[in-house]
């Protein structure tokens, strides 16, 4: 079962959507693209600050859940 899913998983993926963040490299091995225009600290700082935010939402909801 491990080694089946790890074989579709390296499998060269030579479908993937144009607008997909991924491309295939030349052993056939999914990787992301390239970016060619440089990240902001705000762009770096949303998705941290949003996953510390739902982190946060979980932590309250299980105290709420224990009282």
């Amino acid at each position: 079962m491990v080694e089946h899913a790890l074989r579709r998983e390296i499998a060269p993926q030579e479908n993937l959507a144009p607008n997909s963040p991924y491309e295939v490299g030349p052993c056939g091995i999914r990787s992301l693209k390239m970016r060619t225009e440089a990240l902001t600290a705000d762009q770096i700082r949303h998705p941290m600050n949003h996953q510390q935010d739902e982190e946060y939402k979980r932590i309250i909801s299980s105290f709420a859940g224990n009282s």
